[in-house]
């Protein structure tokens, strides 16, 4: 299984990267994209069984890319992470497909448990450790 963690880099560098350790540890497949022209080069390029999306990209907004991702691949759930902790915009996030939202900060159990949730795994599923190094798309 992989999944996609689409974060902005310089924004929040440290979160990222215990983001993605914790999906490889816990048996994902994991592509980080740091941008929104990234992130669609990543969409062509493979298929993921979720996605982690933070709407505040340096090039653009994430949620104009969760739209799309929600209306082409409409099986695959996205999560949504975010440090606005307004509730219009968590809102807006499952308006526009997500299938759940996490303010930041949160701990990174939170995370796993959601990742299964939203995956349809029980979460107590830990896979087999990451069969490929974490891919950095720029």
């Amino acid at each position: 299984m992989s999944y996609a963690a689409i974060d902005g880099l310089e924004a929040n560098a440290r979160g990222t990267v215990q983001t993605t350790g914790l999906g490889a540890a816990d048996g994902w497949d994991v592509d980080w994209v740091v941008d929104l022209q990234a992130a669609k080069r990543a969409d062509d390029a493979a298929c993921y069984s979720l996605i982690l999306l933070d709407p505040g990209l340096p090039d653009g907004c994430g949620l104009e890319l969760l739209a799309h991702l929600s209306a082409r691949l409409p099986a695959t759930p996205a999560i949504v992470i975010s440090a606005d902790d307004q509730v219009t915009d968590r809102q807006r996030s499952l308006q526009l497909g997500a299938a759940d939202c996490l303010v930041k900060p949160f701990s990174l159990g939170t995370l796993s448990a959601r990742t299964k949730m939203c995956s349809g795994l029980p979460t107590t599923y830990r896979g087999e450790c990451c069969a490929r190094p974490i891919r950095r798309y720029d």
